[in-house]
């Protein structure tokens, strides 16, 4: 049970860019579903939909759904970050209350030693 929930914020990053790849794809698809419905032409009153308001529909998935999915997953992959970067920083804190002499450099390996690109400047001397 503890393997399943390592490493969550790389996990939350993995999931923004399928969300996001998916995302873009869903949207287009539908964008392209409400172009292609054929509107019967009704004559009376109770016609429920016109092929102007389909076509903006159209319009409206395929130029705004992209942007709010990418939105969506820059969030998404930002609190991911935020995530692993906290597990950074607590894992690094905790060797130094562990080892109370240890130099910033021994910090700044642990920190290396995750294989995130994580260049944080505070730890720059």
């Amino acid at each position: 049970m503890e393997k399943v929930f390592s490493n969550i914020g790389g996990k939350i990053k993995v999931i923004a860019k399928v969300n996001l790849i998916v995302g873009i794809i869903g949207v287009i698809i539908c964008a392209f579903e409400f172009g292609m419905i054929e509107v019967p032409e009704f004559y009376g009153y109770y016609s429920y939909t016109t092929k102007t308001e389909l076509t903006f529909l159209f319009w409206v998935f395929l130029l705004v759904g992209p942007i709010v999915i990418y939105i969506e997953s820059m969030i998404l992959y930002g609190f991911g970050e935020l995530i692993e970067s906290t597990s950074i920083s607590r894992e690094a804190l905790t060797n130094m209350q562990l080892n109370p002499g240890t130099p910033m450099q021994t910090v700044k390996e642990t920190v290396k030693e995750e294989g995130d690109d994580f260049d944080d400047p505070a730890l720059h001397f």
